[in-house]
């Protein structure tokens, strides 16, 4: 991998403790693979089984939740140092309740989560403290949600804008 997207890993919260000559060395022990998309292809469909957790090394992706009316809602615009897929990657249904698509030009980091939920034979501990890193990073999403449903809930919109800013 280029240099450059090396040091940018290494900023990222996923690579968080874990040296910059270390990254390479956990990027082929995983299968990782480089993707690059044009604004407005498709990533994931919803439905679609996901595999592998994408990390946006440059551009946006959008998450987009479909209703049975053909209703998009746009759920979040994730940007560069952000993942995405980790929820259905890593649960037991493993097919995407939503569609995630590219909201700008990006190039994509894809770690299959089976490798990097299992360490490998060496128990490298870069190995061990990526999975931490993915855990905490799952952590860190399922509270900004609960935080959201705490929002959205609310019957007035003062309600939701003080629940909101108590939050803040």
């Amino acid at each position: 991998m280029h240099d450059v997207y090396l040091k940018q890993l290494q900023k990222m919260p996923l690579f968080e403790g874990i040296k910059e000559t270390e990254i390479n060395s956990v990027l082929t022990c995983l299968g990782s693979y480089l993707r690059s998309y044009k604004k407005g292809e498709l990533i994931f469909l919803a439905g679609e089984s996901i595999k592998s957790v994408g990390v946006i090394l440059s551009g946006a992706v959008n998450m987009i939740k479909e209703d049975i009316w053909g209703t998009q809602t746009l759920i979040v615009s994730m940007k560069t140092g952000e993942i995405f897929g980790e929820t259905f990657a890593c649960g037991n249904l493993s097919d995407s309740k939503v569609t995630f698509a590219v909201g700008a030009d990006c190039l994509i980091l894809f770690l299959p989560y089976s490798k990097v939920l299992h360490s490998c034979s060496m128990s490298c501990t870069f190995h061990h403290r990526l999975i931490e890193n993915m855990v905490g990073l799952i952590s860190s999403k399922n509270v900004q949600l609960i935080e959201k449903i705490e929002v959205t809930t609310k019957k007035t919109l003062r309600e939701k804008i003080l629940t909101y800013l108590s939050i803040q």
